[in-house]
């Protein structure tokens, strides 16, 4: 197992240096596109579907990684009948395939989260290198690396630390910016707080601030539509990821409501394999594991909650990296000393999640 993981180790430095993308560094948008761009010319086994258009007008795309490019059809396994190794790059989320497993990972829903949208690109990456074929020849992929490109666009250019999308509000005299992406969807908008109260963010000023309603927003539009599509496409979605920074914990539904999901048990499972496979890759990390309100309170109109009730997904988690550094609101700066090693210990946990869930489906119910 060590030499496995210093055999991978190498072969990532490799590409990193072959194809002058370094995921030691921080990138803005454009650099990013850029990359996945010439990556997707290059591999057969990548294609990319523009979901929507950000409240600017920039794409937010979803990225499917499929071993070889091969399609799957009547559960055999087939070339396109071109012959051709995918000539253009579209998932075509409309057509029907039969059931394959997929799982889609999102990343960068919170502008100033730069660590999150780093680890979506470089995943990308060694699942299209091959690096990952003991995943890739059992599941395949849906990655959207940047759902927030307002934002983290903004982050770059002016604010540092902005969270929400930005969209614009008038409030009285005053102007305020942006909607949480991650308080946007419909399952509970109105959630019980702490105290047992019905609440929601209201003011369009606050960092939370949920949208005028569910679904107002591309950003939550951009995964319903993703999953939905995927969905419809025949594939048989397995597990979601949503990817954040930096409190160090892995989450699971459910948020709006302190109780536990009839999955408990598996979803449990699932995240204690990661949290294990994590705090065994990097040296002093310390997880914390369970559901989001169990762990931070009741909160509104969360991704999880809406993917688990609404798409039955029933492996449906947020990871939360870490990023060492200041407290406060300076966690959020990236540490480039350690971004590739907690890139790869985010990675193991990753693979440890994968594993766990195709073994627990492959036991059905």
């Amino acid at each position: 197992m060590l030499c496995n993981r210093l055999v991978l180790n190498f072969m990532i430095l490799v590409i990193v240096q072959v194809q002058g993308y370094d995921h030691g560094k921080s990138h803005n948008l454009t650099e990013m596109f850029e990359f996945l761009d010439n990556l997707e010319r290059r591999s057969p086994s990548l294609t990319h579907q523009v979901l929507l258009k950000s409240g600017e007008g920039r794409p937010i795309k979803v990225f499917k990684i499929a071993q070889d490019g091969v399609n799957v059809v009547n559960n055999r396994t087939q070339r396109p009948k071109s012959g051709r190794t995918n000539n253009k790059r579209t998932p075509n989320l409309s057509s029907v395939h039969t059931q394959k497993k997929a799982i889609w990972i999102d990343c960068g829903m919170h502008g100033r989260e730069w660590i999150s949208h780093a680890f979506c690109i470089y995943f990308i990456q060694l699942l299209v290198a091959g690096n990952l074929k003991f995943l890739t020849s059992r599941v395949t992929f849906f990655v959207a690396p940047v759902i927030n490109p307002d934002g983290y666009e903004y982050s770059h250019s002016v604010d540092r630390l902005w969270r929400k999308n930005r969209r614009k509000f008038q409030t009285g005299n005053r102007t305020c910016f942006g909607v949480d992406p991650n308080r946007n969807f419909p399952l509970d908008t109105l959630a019980l707080n702490s105290q047992g109260s019905k609440s929601r963010v209201s003011n369009p000023c606050s960092q939370e601030y949920d949208g005028p309603h569910p679904f107002s927003e591309p950003e939550s539009m951009a995964i319903q539509k993703g999953l939905k599509g995927a969905v419809n496409q025949g594939y048989q979605m397995i597990g979601y990821l949503t990817v954040h920074c930096c409190a160090t914990v892995l989450l699971s539904p459910f948020g709006f409501r302190r109780e536990m999901t009839p999955h408990y048990r598996d979803q449990m499972t699932v995240l204690e394999a990661a949290k294990t496979a994590i705090e065994a890759n990097q040296e002093g990390l310390h997880y914390k594991y369970g559901p989001t309100s169990a762990l931070f309170g009741p909160k509104r109109g969360g991704v999880l909650d809406w993917v688990y009730l609404e798409m039955k997904i029933k492996f449906a988690f947020a990871f939360e990296m870490r990023q060492r550094g200041p407290g406060g609101v300076q966690r959020f700066l990236v540490d480039e000393s350690n971004l590739l090693a907690t890139l790869r210990a985010t990675l193991a946990g990753i693979e440890a999640m994968t594993g766990t869930i195709l073994e627990i489906d492959g036991k059905g119910d």
